[in-house]
């Protein structure tokens, strides 16, 4: 007879092997039923042997297809990665029995017929050779290093024709700058950074927003029923959340590696303070490199808008940055931004708003029209426009239609007259001696984000718009181009 693994128990056993899950987080792991299930959060806690042992609640099921992804093809096949593992588990339990195909489409075959996958997703463009599969059980190592993209498009190919238990698992260590940290966020305390006891296992509900294309979550089926009483894409059926929940686990919870005189251990004491944050603690806030801002510098300067005084704000400026790629399915382009500064009676720079998108050309014209609109029904006549010019004659014909299309504003293109980070190290002075404040809103995750990670993050646009702001308010050398700009940039 076939081993069998009892999930209730937590076991596969044979004549000779035991092959069980350790007590606590992986067991939670294995025993959860929600369509989405992630673990890990810290290094050495059994994330790979979570992934491989709930493949195997599924091994005795003659049609079933499971598939693990690595974000790289390199990773597949690396030594002790995650193909060598499953090959030495499973191959201790089910012996000569057990089919295994390497190169270039690796494949492990169970007695049964059950098949298990391995692949990668180096681009978003690869999600279309899954365009008509059909994968009841969707594996996913170092969920951080894919993208959402990728999570989204394959959640649409976890199906199985067959009724199986559709189900997608993950494993992950932190990282601040990923799309899973702000999708994790209900697990993890906004404050330190590590995940929420109480919150384990419990889970969270998801429907993504129609206007904002934005995820919505709720706290059960019935909630997001209840809100989304009407399914605007399959008229007369009740909307269908997806079911998440995040075990978080760390090397304590693994009895192998946690262990007096344990190298494992060793190496992990020896890493930076920001690595051991992240990869020791599970911090989900900790950024992979120490940048210009600090956390705490803000702690506390949030204005609530309804208190602002804004009579008291002595001098404005709508700084923009410039972008003029729109987002597509596969690229992650720059942002357009148009951030709000001001100084108070108090000579404190308060950020006071930004605006973002990711805008074609012709579009960024009409955003920047509308903020100008905007910026004088609230402040009058005090607030005035720059924008950054790029070198080159193209650059110079679109600022100049810009400013064209501002007729009756006030509003000068501005040549960047130093690099970027040099230009943010005057407001990260005043940040860090507590006169940097902000005005509380939407925008403010976002812009935290990544002001936190600059200039190591992926994108720097919001945090530039707003050090150009801050330069130009106190900086009054900075008022616009002059002859000997122009003759510099265009050599006219």
């Amino acid at each position: 007879m076939p081993p069998v693994f009892r999930p209730d128990i937590g076991e596969t056993v044979d004549r000779e092997t035991q092959l069980a899950p350790f007590a606590g987080p992986q067991m939670d792991f294995l025993r959860s039923s929600a369509k989405v299930v992630i673990t890990g959060g810290s290094v050495g806690g059994g994330k790979t042997g979570s992934l491989l042992l709930d493949v195997l609640k599924y091994h005795h099921l003659p049609s079933w297809r499971g598939i693990i992804f690595r974000r790289q093809s390199v990773d597949l096949m690396a030594g002790g990665g995650v193909f060598d593992t499953a090959r030495d588990m499973y191959g201790k339990v089910f012996g000569s029995s057990l089919g295994i195909v390497r190169g270039n489409m690796p494949l492990i075959r169970f007695p049964s017929g059950a098949e298990l996958s391995f692949r990668h997703l180096q681009s978003d463009g690869v999600c279309e050779n899954y365009r008509s599969a059909q994968l009841p059980w969707i594996g996913f190592e170092e969920f951080t290093e894919f993208t959402e993209y990728q999570f989204t498009y394959m959640t649409t190919r976890n199906r199985s024709p067959h009724g199986y238990p559709e189900r997608i698992r993950a494993t992950t260590n932190p990282d601040s700058e990923s799309w899973l940290a702000k999708f994790l966020a209900w697990w993890i305390n906004p404050k330190t950074g590590y995940a929420i006891p109480s919150r384990s296992g419990k889970w969270r509900y998801y429907l993504r927003d129609r206007a904002t294309d934005a995820l919505k979550w709720y706290g059960s089926t019935a909630e997001a029923v209840k809100a989304n009483p009407d399914n605007p894409d399959f008229p007369g059926l009740e909307v269908s959340p997806t079911s998440v929940s995040f075990i978080p686990s760390n090397i304590r919870d693994n009895p192998i590696l946690y262990q007096a005189g344990s190298s494992y251990v060793s190496g992990l004491s020896n890493l930076t303070e920001v690595e051991r944050e992240r990869l020791l603690k599970g911090n989900w806030l900790i950024v992979a490199e120490k940048g210009e801002f600090r956390r705490d510098w803000f702690a506390g300067k949030g204005i609530d808008s309804r208190t602002l005084d804004r009579s008291k704000l002595k001098k404005l400026v709508r700084a923009w940055d410039l972008a003029s790629t729109p987002k597509e399915p596969t690229n992650n382009p720059d942002w357009t931004v148009g951030a709000l500064d001001a100084i108070d009676d108090q000579d404190r720079t308060i950020i006071s708003n930004i605006i973002r998108g990711r805008w074609d050309s012709g579009d960024v014209e009409g955003q920047i029209a509308a903020a100008a609109k905007m910026d004088r029904q609230m402040y009058g006549d005090r607030v005035e426009t720059i924008i950054e010019q790029e070198p080159g004659s193209s650059g110079k014909g679109w600022v100049e239609a810009i400013i064209r299309k501002l007729n009756g504003f006030a509003v000068s293109a501005v040549p960047c007259r130093e690099n970027k980070v040099a230009r943010s190290k005057p407001l990260a002075t005043q940040a860090k001696a507590g006169n940097v404040y902000f005005e509380i809103a939407g925008w403010n995750d976002d812009f935290f984000g990544e002001l936190y990670r600059y200039p190591f993050g992926s994108h720097d646009d919001q945090v530039d718009a707003v050090s150009h702001g801050h330069q130009w308010l106190t900086d009054n050398s900075q008022a616009g181009f002059s002859a000997d700009d122009y003759k510099r940039l265009y050599g006219v």
